[in-house]
């Protein structure tokens, strides 16, 4: 009984959200629109469930990809600008790296 319990909290706990915290402020200083949200989480049991299915949807005239892992429709432009800042913090991670081997 505990163990059914338990499989059905993990299918309906919250997953690990696309956007991290520190994107998430980069988003908010950004001057990406504000007309529609960047990200529209637990869509799993909403009517926005057909993304699931089609991999995105439209909403209110901007493009949504869904994302499984966090059940969550991410924004284009947005998706756009965390992949730009992400693999401009690889560089940068890369160069650091770069640099203190090169110090050995």
């Amino acid at each position: 009984m505990i163990d059914d319990i338990l499989a059905i909290d993990e299918m309906h706990s919250p997953k690990a959200s696309f956007l991290t915290e520190s994107e998430i402020e980069a988003l908010q200083s950004s001057k990406l629109s504000r007309e529609t949200p960047f990200a529209i989480q637990g869509v799993m049991n909403t009517q926005l469930s057909i993304a699931r299915f089609y991999g995105g949807i439209r909403y209110n005239g901007d493009g949504y990809t869904y994302m499984p892992d966090g059940d969550e429709l991410i924004r284009d432009d947005v998706l756009l600008f965390v992949t730009k800042l992400r693999k401009k913090q690889r560089k940068t991670e890369k160069a650091e790296f770069t640099s203190k081997q090169m110090e050995f």
